[in-house]
């Protein structure tokens, strides 16, 4: 992990440098969902003890630190795995004790992945990734299926791991850092189901402790994502100004 880290640091976006380290890295994160087996290559007998060390898989020995960083060291290298993204995800989800750096860095990394997916052309069709997912997650009960609102699974699960990680944010104490970067996901990926957590991140970042101490590129990121999250306003003020007509 810090291995990977200082490398992603060295040479931040696309980088030959970087590559075989992140090779490394997914095929660790990845192989706990090869035929149930472990990162030691061992089969694993779902009788046995899993709290030997050589039952348990490599994510479920990450903390959560750990894993937050996988997935940041991801979005500095600007590479985006959809399997690589559920399965880091999905261990996080299950963690019930989390700080709120590590949220806030979870939400940054999952806005830079999300809107490289977003941008990036595909040549599979959203439905063949859908059903590429659900054959490799669909026993994970964190693993959302259902499609009612027309979102892709990976959209489902952003949304997930957005509204999981806010409620963290409100339970936390924050640092600047962590505030702006969370706003900036948030307006970055158009997240606006949660608007409570934004403007709750916006009026701590606001109180005087917390200004004092941000830096000029903390605030100039948390008025971005201010300006944008106003377009998620006007709906509302026109469905009231209708209804106070």
């Amino acid at each position: 992990n810090t291995i990977l880290r200082s490398g992603v640091m060295m040479f931040p976006g696309k980088s030959a440098a970087t590559k075989s380290m992140l090779d490394a890295a997914s095929i660790l994160i990845l192989e706990d969902d090869d035929n149930g087996k472990g990162y030691e290559g061992k089969i694993i007998d779902f009788d046995d003890d899993f709290s030997s060390p050589s039952n348990r898989s490599f994510l479920s020995d990450c903390n959560e630190f750990e894993l937050s960083n996988f997935l940041w060291a991801f979005a500095m290298a600007r590479r985006f795995d959809e399997e690589v993204f559920v399965s880091l995800t999905d261990q996080l989800l299950d963690d019930e004790v989390m700080t709120s750096s590590t949220a806030s860095r979870v939400m940054w990394s999952s806005a830079i992945l999300m809107s490289m997916n977003d941008a990036a052309p595909s040549e599979s069709t959203n439905s063949e990734v859908d059903q590429k997912l659900i054959k490799l997650f669909s026993d994970n009960q964190n693993f959302s299926m259902a499609n009612s609102n027309g979102m892709t699974i990976l959209q489902e699960r952003q949304v997930d791991v957005f509204h999981h990680m806010g409620g963290v944010l409100l339970s936390s104490k924050l640092t600047p850092i962590d505030a702006s970067s969370a706003m900036w996901a948030m307006a970055k990926t158009s997240y606006a189901l949660d608007r409570g957590i934004f403007d709750f991140l916006a009026e701590s970042l606001a109180s005087k402790g917390i200004l004092e101490n941000s830096t000029t590129r903390q605030v100039s990121q948390a008025l971005w994502a201010c300006g944008k999250m106003v377009a998620f306003e006007n709906p509302m003020m026109n469905a009231m100004a209708v209804v106070q007509a």
